[in-house]
Parts: structure tokens; C-alpha cells; sequence
């Protein structure tokens, strides 16, 4: 019996255009020692995917196999497993939630590839606050604060 191995990556899934979804990881790497840039977050473009929602924490398993270029990558999804997002005490939203409607704020409409680099639930406030970066421009560009009120839930993605 032929055995693949499997690459497994965790990343939150930031935009949905089925049957692909786009993956960013908010850690990000430093190649400014090699004369590149001093934020490279991983991000891919995956095919064969289900239909998670976006803002979701997601483990993605692909076969390891090529992958297309350029920035950000394209695999093939082997199989992904989405975390079950619980809402912090005295919040009606989860983080998938307010990530999913913090990318739909005007303050975030033209950030090609997000990267949620924080997210943070103010129970005071009743509010989110999200650091969002733009992966495309990460070295040059600054990080973005999204504020998102906390409500009871957020509508459907409707046609993403």
C-alpha cells in the first residue's frame, strides 16, 4: 500500500470564492536576512475545499504536492478540520464572527490578502478590535484597527 504524506497547515481563513478559500497564517516569517522581507506571512489559495466560514480557525492537510505561484500559493486540499469557535464571557459573538464582519468594514475593504494579527473582545465596550495587515504590503504598510460591535450574530455570507 502507497502511503502520501500529508502537510498540515493552521491558518484562519479570511476570503471564500467556491470552491476556493484563502488562508493566511498571522504568524509571519523574517527574511530580511536573506535580502527579503522582514514579514512573509504564509497564505494559500485552496481548491477542493468544503464550505467553511470565513473568519474560521482552520487545519488544512494537503498531499505535499506542488504548489502554484505566485503569492499567494494554490494547493489542493486533502481534508480540513475548522475549530468550534466559543464566544468570551460577556460576548454574544465569536472571534469568527467579528472577523467576518470586521473584513466587511470600510476600514478593510481594500486589504488585498488579510492578516488578523490580533483580535481582542473589550467586555466594557462590548466591542472587538482587530489588527488587520495587508500580507500584499506587509513591510511597507501599516497594520489597520478594525472595531467591531458586538451583536447578537452576524448574517449569512451570502454570495462570497
Amino acid at each position: 500500500m502507497h502511503q502520501v504524506k500529508m502537510d498540515s497547515l493552521v491558518m484562519w481563513l479570511i476570503v471564500k470564492t467556491l470552491p476556493f478559500i484563502l488562508v493566511v497564517d498571522p504568524a509571519y516569517e523574517d527574511f530580511s536576512a536573506n535580502g527579503g522581507g522582514s514579514r512573509y506571512y504564509p497564505a494559500k489559495w485552496f481548491s477542493n475545499a468544503p464550505d467553511p466560514q470565513i473568519g474560521s480557525y482552520v487545519e488544512v492537510w494537503t498531499d505535499g504536492g506542488p504548489e502554484n505561484e505566485p503569492y499567494p500559493g494554490q494547493a489542493r486540499a486533502e481534508k480540513i478540520a475548522v475549530s468550534c469557535p466559543v464566544a468570551p464571557d460577556g460576548a454574544h459573538m465569536t472571534d469568527a464572527d467579528a472577523i467576518r464582519s470586521g473584513l466587511l468594514l470600510p476600514d478593510a475593504e481594500n486589504i488585498r490578502v488579510p492578516v488578523i494579527e490580533d483580535k481582542r473582545f473589550d467586555a466594557h465596550s462590548g466591542a472587538w478590535t482587530l489588527l488587520i495587515r495587508d500580507a500584499m504590503t506587509a513591510n511597507e504598510g501599516q497594520a489597520v484597527h478594525v472595531t467591531v460591535k458586538d451583536e447578537e450574530q452576524v448574517g449569512k455570507q451570502g454570495g462570497e
